[in-house]
């Protein structure tokens, strides 16, 4: 990749907090040693002023902050991931949306559904680029699936969405919206979702049924407590069968994909790893960070935007609501 001093991307990153360091971090490190002098890393914010400083010199940025004002201000970066907690995600992605830089942000994007969409509605009024770190889109095994597919309509889907011990009582919103958006990824828009719970002690477990605006029909289970992970994805078309492993390397067979054609000369395709790759590449930071320097150099769009990330949060919050009628987000 070609460098031209005046064109080096300052990227800027709030927050360091364990997802940042085991993900997003080391992607933009990597990418600045892979592509000299394309990228720098000018400063990073998190409000403990110790990690600030640890982790501006782990991944080699230029400062640390503990404030995000002084950090817009001072260190006029040209692109920002803001990778924050859920309840402050909202009002820090409006506060970039008015700094008027591309950024990246974490998902979900709010709390509430009204405050995504304000959201939405700010971000296309003022046209600054947003992406939301929906990083199952840029999973490797995924998107080796999605490009043999090839566009070709998909008619039913099947997922197993399962964790170890798994107690917050937002996770149906705050986790499983991965789940969620990677199914509209793949067949596009829910246009109904019904939730049977099967553990009266956990009204998180069960199954959930959807209807999607295409007519595709979708079976998911459940668990957050199973006690171990697994996050498996299944499609069927007129004419394929297809089938991968995400999340991670916590995650059982992770990264694995098998896809099987009829009428092909190759009917049956799978790939295993010999080895897991590091976490940020096996979870689709890598690709995803790829995507978002490219969005900030205006290259392309926004994958996935906030059109998207808002319906996938609607999504996950309809979730929420059926499994727990108290939910309350």
């Amino acid at each position: 990749m070609q460098s031209n001093p005046e064109t080096v991307l300052r990227i800027g990153v709030i927050g360091a907090g364990a997802h940042s360091r085991i993900h997003h971090l080391p992607a933009l490190a990597r990418y600045r040693d892979d592509f000299p002098e394309t990228i720098r890393l000018v400063a990073l914010c998190d409000r403990d002023s110790a990690r600030a400083e640890s982790q501006a010199a782990k991944f080699g940025f230029e400062q640390a902050f503990t404030d995000i004002e002084p950090f817009l201000s001072e260190a006029q970066a040209d692109a920002i991931v803001a990778i924050t907690p859920v309840p402050i995600t909202a009002a820090i992605a409006r506060r970039l949306i008015e700094y008027g830089r591309p950024f990246l942000m974490e998902k979900p994007p709010a709390e509430k559904l009204e405050d995504g969409l304000a959201l939405l509605e700010l971000q296309q009024r003022t046209g600054v680029p947003v992406m939301v770190s929906m990083n199952r889109r840029y999973d490797p095994a995924f998107r080796a699936i999605q490009e043999l597919i090839d566009g070709r309509a998909i008619h039913r889907a099947e997922a197993s969405f399962l964790r170890v011990k798994r107690t917050d009582p937002d996770f149906l919103f705050s986790t499983a919206i991965h789940l969620l958006d990677t199914l509209h990824a793949a067949c596009g828009s829910i246009r109904e979702q019904h939730f049977q719970g099967n553990d009266p002690s956990d009204p998180r477990k069960g199954r959930l049924d959807i209807q999607f605006e295409n007519g595709a029909v979708g079976e998911v289970t459940i668990n957050p407590y199973s006690g171990h992970h697994e996050e498996s994805y299944r499609f069927e078309g007129s004419d394929f069968t297809a089938s991968f492993q995400a999340g991670g390397q916590r995650f059982a067979e992770s990264g694995s994909w098998m896809f099987e054609e009829k009428g092909s000369k190759h009917p049956s395709r799978s790939f295993h790893p010999e080895a897991p790759p590091p976490v940020y590449v096996a979870d689709g930071a890598w690709n995803e960070t790829i995507a978002f320097i490219a969005m900030a150099r205006r290259e392309q769009g926004p994958y996935p935007g906030l059109e998207e990330a808002v319906a996938s949060l609607k999504s996950a919050l309809d979730l929420s609501k059926m499994a727990d009628p108290d939910f309350v987000s």
